[in-house]
């Protein structure tokens, strides 16, 4: 089925779609081009989004849908919030869920003043190649083991990772393009970029979400992609990582090679404290330290002693103890919250990628937005596998802010806010730009 082209000449550009635009854009763009550059534009529009929802009181007609995308967030909240509380946790214990609360304002912001979509694109190819290219500078030119940008490198390979994803899903908007060859490019290289910045981190437990967004993507694109496109960038984008993984200045081979070895000396009992071992240690320990307490969990830290006190292994004790989580959210969220605030997780994960999965299959306009949110839901899902992704900051904020940005997109290509879709290149959209600011 091909999808519907969109565009945003139907909605007007008017001052509050503009800044719309504008902060989304600085979000994606800067997200791993800066120190903190995913928080920024994110925390401008919670700041602005309750005034000027307030202020200009637009109509939102939301349908069923919308409200349980907010019912979902306002749980995961209030859950978080009452556990915390009947633990008698400090006020920030209350920092990450508060997130989910403050997200839902800026929802209803960009339902009701969707962004231009080209800016979506064009920031996540900037974003995606500035990861890139920083992640070859940081190897090449400052020597380092690991690429991590201006974060952990853990979590700079897994957003990396899931930037580059994020442009392939982009092709089926840029196939409507008027220079659709242009764009095709541009975010083929930029999901290279991507997939370079993550093999260069090292960010072994990343990789394990790279098979579940290739099947997805496949499963999208095949419905109504030419075949030799799909072929064609599936084929670019793996000889990439085969390149690689080849060559043996970017350790890619020697991670690899000892994420096996760890793992067959923790089977045998030898070198526990390495980062496998570690971390199958800690799981062991984790879950057998959740079951003693399991409704309401032990709080925000104070299973840590606990947990520390049930591994046997001195040197593993050790390192173990640097760490305030399990390397797992599911565990963790099991750990500090017990079965309820276990169940709020999966709620955010499933709920999520359910309604994209339904919007999706629906058909229209949306679809590269739905596959875009599904590959989101789904990547993010396996990162907290091994990767307690929500205890980071970078984390929980590219996951809620990417979600409602994608999720206003499908929801104002459905209600038909965009036409026809005659997007230009960057430039050509700079351009028009400045004359509308003429204009006005």
């Amino acid at each position: 089925m091909k999808p519907t082209a969109i565009a945003d000449s139907l909605t007007p550009l008017t001052p509050l779609r503009r800044y719309a635009s504008y902060t989304v854009a600085a979000a994606v763009a800067l997200c791993l081009a800066i120190p903190s550059g995913y928080s920024y534009a994110p925390a401008l529009l919670i700041l602005c989004s309750l005034p000027i929802l307030f202020i200009k009181r637009p109509r939102l007609c939301l349908g069923r849908s919308d409200w349980v995308l907010i019912g979902t967030l306002l749980f995961y909240f209030m859950i978080s919030a009452a556990i915390s509380l009947y633990h008698q946790l400090p006020s920030s214990s209350y920092e990450e869920p508060s997130r989910f609360l403050l997200t839902i304002p800026v929802l209803l912001l960009l339902l009701a003043y969707p962004p231009r979509q080209s800016y979506w694109w064009s920031a996540l190819i900037i974003g995606t190649l500035a990861g890139g290219i920083l992640a070859l500078w940081q190897i090449l030119v400052e020597n380092r083991v690991r690429a991590g940008g201006f974060m952990n490198p853990i979590q700079f390979g897994n957003l990396s990772l899931l930037m580059g994803v994020l442009c392939l899903t982009g092709i089926g908007w840029a196939r409507e393009q008027r220079h659709a060859t242009l764009w095709w490019a541009a975010l083929c290289v930029a999901a290279l970029a991507g997939a370079t910045a993550s093999l260069l981190s090292g960010a072994r437990g990343g990789w394990l979400a790279l098979p579940v967004m290739l099947a997805l993507l496949y499963w999208a694109y095949r419905r109504y992609l030419p075949k030799r496109t799909l072929a064609l960038t599936l084929a670019v984008f793996a000889s990439g990582l085969i390149a690689l993984y080849i060559i043996p200045q970017t350790g890619v081979q020697a991670r690899i090679d000892r994420a096996i070895s760890d793992y067959q000396e923790y089977s045998s009992g030898v070198h526990m404290s390495s980062s496998v071992g570690m971390r199958l240690e800690m799981w062991s320990a984790g879950i057998a330290l959740a079951t003693k307490q399991p409704l309401l969990g032990w709080g925000e830290s104070a299973y840590g002693e606990k947990l520390t006190g049930m591994i046997e292994d001195d040197r593993s004790r050790v390192i173990i103890n640097q760490y305030d989580h399990v390397h797992s959210d599911s565990l963790d969220a099991f750990l500090r919250r017990g079965l309820l605030g276990l169940f709020a997780l999966l709620l955010v994960y499933a709920v999520p990628f359910a309604l994209f999965a339904r919007k999706f299959v629906r058909g229209g306009a949306g679809d590269p937005y739905a596959i875009a949110g599904l590959i989101l839901v789904a990547s993010i899902a396996t990162f907290g596998l091994t990767q307690a992704f929500f205890r980071h900051n970078s984390g929980v904020t590219v996951y809620l802010f990417y979600m409602v940005v994608l999720w206003a997109y499908v929801r104002a290509a459905e209600r038909g806010r965009f036409k026809s879709d005659n997007d230009e290149t960057i430039a050509d959209v700079v351009v028009q730009e400045i004359e509308e600011h003429r204009v006005e």
